[in-house]
């Protein structure tokens, strides 16, 4: 995103359940990671047990945001989308 590097990732030693986050670089090597709220986390019946896995794009202004979501029906793709990412 313009000047600025952003790394979708999940994590889960810091919380019982997977959820997804991101960290930003201008160089690649130094990162700052989100200090928000979660982008996903485990918050509804088919995602309740992991929120994780991120893919994610932006097109046409619409972020879209992919992830393996696993919960009380198995393990599925679940969608997320955005017009708020600067």
């Amino acid at each position: 995103m313009n000047d600025l590097w952003v790394m979708f990732y999940f994590g889960h030693a810091w919380k019982p359940k997977a959820f997804d986050t991101f960290a930003c670089s201008k160089d690649l090597v130094h990162w700052t990671r989100w200090q928000g709220p979660h982008l996903i986390e485990p918050s509804e019946p088919w995602d309740q047990t992991f929120a994780h896995k991120p893919w994610v794009l932006k097109w046409q202004g619409v972020v879209y945001h992919f992830y393996c979501a696993v919960g009380d029906q198995g393990r599925q793709i679940a969608l997320a989308t955005s017009h708020d990412v600067r």
